[in-house]
């Protein structure tokens, strides 16, 4: 080996700990110049001239390299790498050999070696070397530490995740059987309130149709007229919340779909709301004499029956309310329009217009209403696979477009 004293780079390690280094060559000049110019750099260095005292030392001791001669007297320097590796996978072998062959080379490196070295090699040579393979043994032994701790990190993730998920199961549990309890606490109050309004609305039906006309008596037939309504509207209601409840509980509704002439049912729900107001003009536009579809007509007819309820609640008086029917270009969807000139939405309440118990910031408090109305208004049109759409503008009015496919079953 030649010997020289340039200023070699120094590897870049921890300098808290000193890699551990193992020189193994029968050669014992070899041996000893080599240790002495590892020791230079501060390494802890162990050379041995026996190859089966190396495989002790690399089987019970760990080592960061290695630096072996490929043909030792008594073992293959082969054999003390596979050791090395089996004992400290993170640690790097570099082969010493006189023989300068590409075939010796690169059968040293087929078999783990990081490196070679053709003796004899200068100074800087065997320092450059050996500090590239610390580093190397150093930069693996960082990685795995890293894989251990990202593994250790996923699999308190894991745990975590399978608690959160049995907390959600539980708390979802807990959260349907409050539901299937409000909704049975839903049911029986609409049904016990239900048939007493039943009972006020029939009287005050019968009372009004036998009391006589006359100016004495034109206060009580507004009286009776005003209760009958009120009971209806309140009837009315609790359908709408029974509904509403049954659906947000993931419920589908029955649906009795049978051939309903949209053009008839809407005629009839104008006229049955025109009957309640004397401030507001309603009309049916339309070009069809009849547009049959496979709807459910109770639940059509409660869908019309909201959309007026809402136009006539915000538009003022003298206000004009209209209900537009036509087909479409292929007369397979029905197109339903109900327009009116009232208040209008604010445009920040309008993406939240179908959810349940909403109601516009410019009405709360002022125009009764429940809330539950579009909510229901929304899911009975999906139901029949239409869609429903709303376009308002403060101080000139709303339009609810329905679009409902005439077979609504496909």
């Amino acid at each position: 080996m030649v010997v020289d004293e340039p200023t070699a780079p120094r590897a870049a390690l921890d300098s808290r700990t000193a890699p551990r280094v193992l020189v193994v060559d029968d050669d014992e000049s070899v041996l000893l110049t080599v240790q002495g110019v590892l020791e230079l750099d501060h390494y802890e260095v162990l050379a041995v001239s026996s190859g089966a005292r190396a495989l002790e030392l690399v089987r019970s001791e760990p080592f960061d390299l290695v630096l072996t001669d490929l043909r030792l007297e008594d073992v293959d320097g082969i054999e003390i790498l596979r050791a090395l590796h089996t004992k400290s996978p993170d640690a790097v072998g570099v082969m010493l050999t006189g023989y300068a062959s590409l075939e010796t080379a690169l059968g040293a490196l087929r078999q783990g070696a990081y490196d070679y070295l053709v003796k004899p090699c200068d100074v800087l040579e065997l320092r450059t070397t050996v500090g590239r393979g610390l580093e190397r043994s150093r930069l693996a032994s960082q990685l795995r530490d890293r894989v251990a701790e990202l593994e250790r990190a996923n699999a308190t993730i894991q745990a975590l995740n399978a608690e959160l998920e049995q907390r959600v199961q539980s708390a979802t549990a807990a959260l349907r059987d409050q539901v299937s309890t409000r909704d049975e606490f839903i049911a029986t109050v609409s049904h016990d309130l239900k048939s007493p309004l039943t009972f006020i609305k029939g009287i005050a039906h019968l009372r009004r149709r036998r009391a006589p006309d006359t100016p004495q008596t034109a206060p009580l037939l507004d009286a009776l007229q005003q209760i009958e309504g009120c009971a209806g509207r309140m009837a009315d209601q609790l359908d709408e919340l029974v509904d509403a409840s049954l659906l947000e509980a993931g419920e589908a509704l029955e649906l009795r779909r049978a051939p309903t002439d949209l053009v008839a049912l809407a005629r009839q729900s104008v006229a049955e709301h025109q009957h309640t107001t004397d401030r507001h003009a309603l009309r049916v536009l339309t070009s069809e004499p009849a547009i049959v579809g496979t709807w459910d007509e109770l639940r059509l007819a409660r869908v019309l029956d909201n959309l007026l309820n809402n136009a006539i609640k915000f538009s003022p008086r003298g206000g004009t309310i209209d209900v537009c029917i036509e087909l479409d270009a292929d007369a397979s969807v029905a197109m339903l329009g109900v327009a009116d000139r009232g208040e209008g939405i604010p445009e920040a309440d309008l993406p939240h217009i179908f959810e349940r118990f909403r109601r516009g910031e410019n009405v709360q408090g002022r125009i009764p209403g429940s809330g539950i109305g579009l909510f229901g208004v929304r899911r009975i049109v999906e139901l029949h696979n239409g869609t429903i759409e709303v376009e308002s503008h403060l101080g000139q009015g709303t339009l609810f477009t329905i679009r409902l496919p005439l077979d609504s079953s496909s």
